[in-house]
């Protein structure tokens, strides 16, 4: 599909016959559609938390966010379908879950990216090739907009931030990724603003111009 305004190949059409730049010169900016996240994202991006997510250990993991959540243990094993003392177990290390299906289960429930927990399968691999792409988009962005090229910038940042606000709501996220979702959405507001028609008080001068001096 392609933008009816200035001809820009959109990646993802959603109904909106304009790119993102476009949209929001004419007053409808997009919005990715979002669903409520049931994940306690923000949780995993304290420093006790990540430090927590830095020991690699399952166990430690399930503690930390029952802390920070104020879950018992008995409401977490009603919520994954296991005996309570099952989970004190494997928080005191007595019991390690090695199965890879409720590794990944248990992970998903608490939000925590597969990877920390070990399960290396491809929506592992496919979260390092995200922040990987997400940096490299960015940085490209981040040129166009100081070569002058805000429109193309919004093009490039706009579906970027959708996926990741999406991998946010499913819960396929990080503290790294929550960082890369922040400068991308700081540099689509900046991006933006290079767009959007000049909207300031009465006598300021369009961003990126000088105000020419009154003819006497």
């Amino acid at each position: 599909m392609r933008c009816r305004a200035c001809a820009t190949s959109v990646d993802e059409p959603d109904g909106v016959p304009l790119c993102p730049a476009c949209a929001a010169v004419t007053g409808s900016p997009r919005e990715p559609a979002r669903s409520a996240s049931t994940s306690a994202l923000w949780l995993w991006t304290s420093p006790h938390a990540a430090a927590a997510l830095a020991t690699g250990d399952l166990g430690v993991m399930i503690r930390t966010w029952r802390q920070a959540t104020g879950t018992s243990q008995l409401a977490l094993a009603e919520k994954l379908g296991y005996d309570p003392s099952y989970i004190s177990m494997i928080e005191t290390g007595r019991r390690d879950v090695v199965d890879i299906v409720n590794r990944r289960r248990i992970a998903q429930h608490l939000g925590i990216p597969l990877h920390r927990v070990g399960v290396t399968d491809t929506e592992a691999v496919d979260h390092v090739t995200m922040l990987q792409f997400g940096y490299s988009t960015l940085r490209l962005a981040t040129i166009a907009r100081h070569a002058g090229h805000g429109a193309a910038a919004v093009n490039e940042l706009w579906p970027l931030v959708a996926r990741l606000e999406a991998r946010a709501d499913d819960g396929i996220i990080d503290k790294d990724m929550l960082l890369l979702l922040a400068r991308a959405r700081a540099e689509l507001g900046v991006s933006l603003g290079y767009v959007l028609p000049a909207a300031g008080p009465r006598g300021c001068a369009p961003r990126g111009r000088r105000a020419r001096p009154a003819s006497k």
